[in-house]
């Protein structure tokens, strides 16, 4: 089967995600941490021309992205959830990475960024006023670091990927998210500029 042209779903390519339906939920912030941007962009112009082979089309939704396979053999069925699992897997990597996070390669470097992204956050409030960058780190304390150690906790349970050093380093990022937590939600924390 000839490969489409693929060029006016690029976008939609690039975006496709599966989040909370993924079934490897780690496996965007491995990839960030493992793979440089170039790696994830030629992985991910595999995964788009093997869809594209398949008769794979995406389809903008407006509350998502859908994709259509109808021109695809049965027999060849099995392939497209595995490659629109890795596609969504490689997108989110590049969310993490554009999201700061891409200079750590492995989960005890992650935990540094992620203390000095929340931190910043806390000093544009400081050094501005402006509420913004505080409702933001709290919702990476309450919400976005939780997610992120919960994916990578489903990910050790599937496949056992993380080492002992990588599971003391989440258990750090736990606690520091809690307590972190704890303190914006008292609302009595002092910023010395």
């Amino acid at each position: 089967m000839a490969t489409g042209d693929l060029s006016s779903e690029s976008e939609l390519w690039g975006q496709f995600n599966l989040a909370e339906n993924n079934p490897d939920p780690g496996g965007g912030i491995l990839y960030a941490l493992r793979y440089s941007p170039e790696h994830l962009a030629a992985q991910r112009q595999g995964v788009v021309l093997a869809l594209g082979d398949l008769g794979v089309r995406l389809y903008d939704l407006g509350e998502g992205i859908g994709a259509a396979y109808s021109e695809t053999p049965v027999s060849e069925h099995w392939k497209i959830p595995l490659l629109l699992e890795e596609l969504s897997v490689i997108n989110e990597a590049d969310e993490y990475a554009s999201s700061g996070l891409g200079g750590a390669q492995s989960i005890p470097e992650l935990v540094p960024a992620i203390r000095s992204i929340y931190f910043s956050y806390l000093e544009g409030y400081r050094s501005t006023g402006d509420p913004e960058p505080l409702a933001v780190a709290g919702l990476l304390v309450d919400e976005a670091i939780p997610g992120l150690i919960r994916d990578l906790i489903v990910a050790q349970d599937q496949s056992g990927v993380l080492s002992k050093k990588d599971q003391a380093a989440l258990r750090e990022l736990q606690e520091f998210s809690s307590r972190q937590s704890h303190v914006l939600a008292s609302g009595e924390f002092v910023l010395f500029g």
